[in-house]
């Protein structure tokens, strides 16, 4: 989607990435610039981001390691829900995902 397309019908956009779950890639000159994601996606990019740099470095626990697969449990269930959010309606109220309920509850450690 060119950016101005993007800046004409934002709310809209920004609808169609919460309720369907899929990244929006913005282009200038029909070349891809920037990614428009929603915010659980964000947060556990940065989560996995971080989870995987203190892996890489040998500094992780075995609890950060079963969060880590936990994570990408979670994240391949939502994307196999993610076609079935054309069904739901912008605008409705919506029950939340996997990943918000994991985010909500208290972990044991």
């Amino acid at each position: 989607m060119s950016i101005s397309q993007a800046r004409a019908n934002l709310a809209e956009v920004v609808d169609q990435v919460r309720v369907e779950r899929r990244p929006i890639y913005l282009a200038r000159r029909n070349r891809p610039v920037a990614v428009l994601i929603d915010l659980a996606g964000f947060e556990a990019l940065a989560q996995a981001q971080a989870t995987l740099a203190r892996l890489a470095s040998g500094t992780t626990s075995q609890v950060e390691t079963r969060l880590a697969d936990r994570l990408a449990r979670l994240a391949a269930m939502e994307q196999g829900a993610a076609p079935f959010a054309q069904w739901v309606k912008p605008g409705t109220v919506h029950p939340p995902s996997a990943s918000d309920l994991y985010a909500q509850r208290e972990v044991g450690l």
